[in-house]
Order: structure tokens, then sequence, then C-alpha cells
């Protein structure tokens, strides 16, 4: 029972982290405005820079729950508006697992901190490896192919084809090219790495604690 909530734990933290990460990148408005800098999305568009921050942070802040669809209404067409109502139900859902799985993570933490044998802190400190290599595995993939990456996502996430924009004709697109969304899932895997890194690091630390007080006794 205690190997299987060790496991559920390894999990949780996972999610914890990688939603949390995809949290932090995709409401970065910093990250937007340099795509826009670097793409000379302004020559694209025909809309400038100012213009191009303005529309981001309103569409930041819908996707965050913090305006309705009107925001948007000036800028994009009802299929983009459609799409990104989409969009904003991924991310509604994403909160729920987040928040699901934190508890989680806090609950069976403190549970296993109880714990005096130090077994169950190595089980998940070397279980959380995993992620180095599923991500290592997933980061060269979309290396190398991001394209066909990037329509798997959208064909497994989304039950309609609102997602294909013209990118002669649709602002969304226009303005996050793919280089964009590739910069952003780079991103997201270096922030989730780090994340991952930090808590093996305190779980290494503990079980060195509890391995030099059973020396010492």
């Amino acid at each position: 029972m205690k190997k299987i909530l060790a496991i559920l734990l390894v999990i949780s933290i996972s999610l914890s982290c990688l939603l949390l990460a995809a949290e932090l990148v995709s409401f970065d408005l910093d990250l937007y405005n340099r795509s826009f800098r670097t793409h000379k999305i302004e020559e694209v568009t025909g809309k400038s820079l100012e213009e191009l921050d303005s529309i981001a942070e309103d569409l930041t802040l819908y996707l965050d729950d913090k305006a309705s669809e009107e925001i948007m209404e000036e800028n994009f067409n009802e299929r983009e508006i459609l799409h990104m109502v989409d969009v904003k139900g991924l991310f509604s859902g994403g909160r729920i697992i987040r928040t699901i799985s934190l508890i989680l993570t806090i609950v069976l933490g403190i549970y296993f901190y109880g714990k005096k044998e130090s077994r169950y802190s190595k089980f998940v400190f070397w279980g959380l490896f995993s992620n180095w290599i599923i991500l290592g595995i997933f980061g060269a993939l979309i290396y190398f192919d991001f394209n066909r990456y990037f329509i798997i996502f959208h064909q497994i996430f989304f039950t309609n084809d609102l997602w294909l924009l013209n990118p002669k004709t649709d602002l969304l697109i226009q303005m996050l090219p793919q280089e964009f969304f590739m910069s952003m899932a780079f991103r997201i895997v270096a922030y989730f790495l780090i994340f991952i890194a930090i808590i093996q690091g305190l779980l290494y630390i503990r079980i060195k604690v509890k391995r030099n007080k059973q020396e010492i006794n």
C-alpha cells in the first residue's frame, strides 16, 4: 500500500510541476513581447508592437478567467474566438488537475515525512528521474519534428478543427506562429525540470540527514 502511495506521490509531484510550469510560461507577457520583436510580427499583421502587446495582454486576461469573450471581439473573428474558448477550457481543466495534484502532493508528502525509514524518500527521489527520461525523449521529438507533434497535440486535445486557422487572414495565427509555440514548449520543459530538480535536491538532503542519524545511532 505504501509503495502505491509513493507512486501516487511521484505522479502528483510531476503533474503539479508540469501544469505550474505550463501556466507560468503561458501567462508570461515578456515571452509574447520578445516573440513579436524577434519574428517581426508587426510587419506580418500590420499592427504596431504596442497594439500587439495590448492584444496579448487581453488574451492572457481571458485565459486567466479575468475577462469575457468580448475582450477579443475587436481583434479576432468568430472562428478565432471559438478556438480561444476551447483553449480556455483546457486551462480550466489544467487548473483543476493541478489543484488536486498539489493537494495530493502535500497530503502524501506530510504522510511520508513522518516515516522514520528513508526508503520511501529514495523511491520518490529515483521515481522522479522518469520525468528526465520522458522529457528528454519528448524534447528530442519536438526539436526534430515540432510541426508533426504540434498537430498531434491539437488532434488529441480538441474535438473540432477550429484550431486550423488561415495565416493569410487570421490574426491569432499571425501573432502566434509555430516558432512561438516551439519556444513556449521548450521553456515549459525547462521550468518543469528545474522544479523537479529542486524537489529531488530536497529529497536527497533528507535522505542524507536520515542516513547520518542512523549511523550515529
